[in-house]
C-alpha cells in the first residue's frame, strides 16, 4: 500500500517546480482565448476589484520585519513613466532609501499585512476581472496584502489576453494614474465619484481637455505650464497658471499620476468623463 504524500509535498512541489515558469497562466490565458472564441466572453464591458485572501498561517507566525527599501514616486505602468518623463519641469527622483517596518509570516513569507475595516490580517490581494456578459473571470493575479489596489489595477488590465472596451471599477480607483492609464490602454473607464475638498470644480472651473485648460466662469483660463517636483515627498505635480502679463496670477497644483493625492493640494480630474459626470 502506497502512502499518501502530505499536502505539504504538493505545495511545496508546485512551488519549486513551477515557480517563475508561468505555466498556470499560460493556461489560464489559453481558457479566456477559447473563450472569445466560442463568443462567451465578448470584451466589451468588464468590472474588476480586488479581494482579501487571508493565508492559511498561524497569527503566532507573524514577525516584524525591517527592510531597507528606496523611496520614491508610485509605478503605476511604463507608458505612463514615459509620458511623465516627456514633460517640461520633470527631474528624475532622487535616491532616498529608508527603513520599512512590516508584519511578515514564518509559514509563508510572501503574504502581506493588512489593517484596514473589512480586512485584517495576513493574506494576498486578489485582484479579478470578469466579463459581464456570462459572468467569465478573465483575469487574476495575486499581490501581497499590502499592496494598493489602485497601484496595481493598470498591470492587471494590460496583461490580460482579453483585451476591454470598456472596464468599471469602484471609488477607490478613482485617482489620475488609473484614468489615464486607461486611455493609454485604449479603455473607456467607470467608476464611482469620490469627493475631494480641494475640488476645483467647486470653485467654479472647467476643465477643456483639448486645450489642457482651466476655465473659471468669468472666461480667464489656467493653462498647464510645468511640472513641480516636490523634494520633501518625491511627488510630480502639474502647475497650472495664468499669463505672466496678467497682473492678477492663479495657481492650480494638480496631482499627475505617478503621485498620491494630498490634503494640502488642490485635487482636480483631468479625464473628461469624470468632469462630464461631475457636471450632472
Amino acid at each position: 500500500m502506497y502512502r499518501v504524500p502530505d499536502h505539504s509535498t504538493f505545495s511545496q512541489n508546485r512551488k519549486r517546480r513551477f515557480q517563475e515558469a508561468g505555466i498556470f497562466r499560460e493556461i489560464f490565458n489559453e481558457i479566456v482565448l477559447k473563450c472569445i472564441e466560442l463568443g462567451i466572453v465578448s470584451g466589451e464591458t468588464g468590472v474588476a476589484d480586488g479581494s482579501f485572501l487571508p493565508s492559511n498561517v498561524s497569527w503566532e507566525s507573524r514577525y516584524e520585519a525591517v527592510e531597507t527599501v528606496q523611496r520614491s514616486t508610485v509605478k503605476y505602468m511604463e507608458e505612463l513613466e514615459a509620458e511623465l518623463s516627456s514633460m517640461p519641469g520633470y527631474k528624475e527622483p532622487e535616491n532616498v532609501k529608508k527603513e520599512k517596518e512590516s508584519l511578515k509570516s514564518r509559514t509563508d513569507p510572501e503574504c502581506g499585512y493588512i489593517h484596514q475595516a473589512r480586512k485584517k490580517g495576513l493574506g494576498y490581494l486578489m485582484e479579478m476581472t470578469v466579463d459581464t456578459r456570462h459572468g467569465i473571470i478573465t483575469g487574476m493575479d495575486c499581490y501581497p496584502a499590502n499592496q494598493r489596489e489602485s497601484d496595481i489595477i493598470l498591470d492587471h488590465l494590460k496583461g490580460q489576453s482579453c483585451k476591454y472596451q470598456e472596464i468599471g471599477l469602484d471609488g477607490e480607483y478613482d485617482i489620475g494614474a488609473v484614468h489615464r492609464g486607461q486611455e493609454l490602454l485604449g479603455v473607456q473607464g467607470y467608476t464611482a465619484i469620490r469627493e475631494y475638498q480641494n475640488n476645483a470644480m467647486k470653485k467654479g472651473f472647467c476643465y477643456e481637455d483639448e486645450t489642457d485648460r482651466f476655465v473659471c466662469r468669468q472666461g480667464e483660463y489656467l493653462a498647464f505650464q510645468k511640472l513641480i517636483y516636490k523634494k520633501s515627498t518625491q511627488n510630480y505635480y502639474r502647475l497650472y497658471s495664468r499669463s505672466k502679463n496678467n497682473v492678477k496670477t492663479a495657481r492650480i497644483f494638480q496631482p499627475v499620476p505617478q503621485i498620491s493625492v494630498q490634503s494640502e493640494s488642490m485635487r482636480v480630474l483631468i479625464i473628461p468623463l469624470f468632469i462630464e459626470i461631475a457636471k450632472k
